[in-house]
């Protein structure tokens, strides 16, 4: 089970200290980012929005200037450690820069020797790559970009949001999952107590997907379309390893953002046709009274 990571999972999402071997899902863009130049978007703390960052061939040394530039805790770490950096530009103003410190293991002999009947096995892929630290760090990155939804979430949507990414940029990728479900329940809970008003009655012991089925006409389009994310959600807690969570949850936290995002602007728009409605009321009642007035 993998998906292709990008460049900005490896500043975003990839975890600290978390081993990766170059034919993991990282692979090709670790390549990329290491040993080649070119670009990716992300978002950008410093910007507060997403923008194109660019990035050179040439891997770096790590340098006294760029540990000064670093958090106190990861400053003594690195400077002791063989570790590089690699740094990328924000395109809209070259001063925002992300950095990525990092140190290569490669394989021993005996790994080697496990590939040496396979002349098909490149043994470069057993280098494992390992971020030591990175400016700014991920709780950086992603508190930045909650700010972006706390306009459009309720309160207890944010702090469940917050927990499930601060879980997994540290690696405890089933704990990133079960906020993330919370978020989730507490979305289908409302929508069966407004349906209930309306005169629809769903059972709160009824199955995740009888409830989605039962409150379509309440739900986002994206929800309904997509209700199997909930499924996603209980394997991710109840089977699937913290590794296997942290590279699935980009997807995941894109996925309940939208859901988010469809629930609010629904509820924004059904603001906007209420008020029209009683301005429209208002006008048709005054028109009404020069009519009258008239005659």
């Amino acid at each position: 089970m993998s998906i292709d990571r990008t460049e900005e999972d490896i500043f975003s999402s990839l975890p600290l200290y978390q081993s990766v071997r170059m034919d993991s899902e990282y692979g090709p863009a670790l390549i990329r980012l290491l040993y080649n130049e070119g670009n990716f978007d992300s978002y950008c703390p410093f910007c507060k929005e997403r923008s194109t960052f660019y990035y050179e061939c040439a891997t770096e040394r790590l340098k006294y200037e760029s540990v000064e530039r670093s958090h106190a805790g990861v400053k003594r770490l690195l400077r002791s450690s063989n570790s590089n950096f690699k740094p990328a530009t924000c395109g809209r103003d070259p001063a925002h820069t992300i950095e990525c410190y990092y140190r290569i293991t490669y394989p021993t002999k005996q790994e080697i020797a496990e590939y040496a009947g396979d002349s098909s096995f490149d043994t470069n892929n057993l280098r494992r790559f390992e971020k030591v630290g990175q400016t700014p760090s991920q709780f950086d990155f992603a508190e930045a970009e909650l700010k972006k939804y706390a306009k459009l979430l309720e309160t207890v949507d944010l702090e469940n949001l917050r927990k499930a990414i601060i879980s997994s940029t540290h690696g405890y990728g089933a704990s990133a999952f079960l906020y993330s479900r919370r978020v989730f329940e507490r979305l289908i809970e409302s929508k069966r107590s407004e349906a209930e008003g309306a005169g629809t009655k769903i059972e709160s012991t009824a199955r995740m997907d009888e409830k989605v089925k039962g409150l379509a006409e309440f739900l986002p389009d994206f929800l309904v379309e997509n209700s199997h994310i909930y499924a996603i959600l209980g394997k991710g807690v109840h089977e699937l390893t913290d590794e296997e969570c942290v590279a699935l949850f980009p997807v995941i936290r894109e996925s309940v953002i939208a859901i988010l995002e469809d629930d609010r602007e629904a509820k924004e728009r059904e603001m906007r046709k209420s008020k029209l409605k009683k301005d429209i009321a208002g006008i048709s009642s005054l028109l009404g009274k020069k009519n009258e007035e008239g005659n």
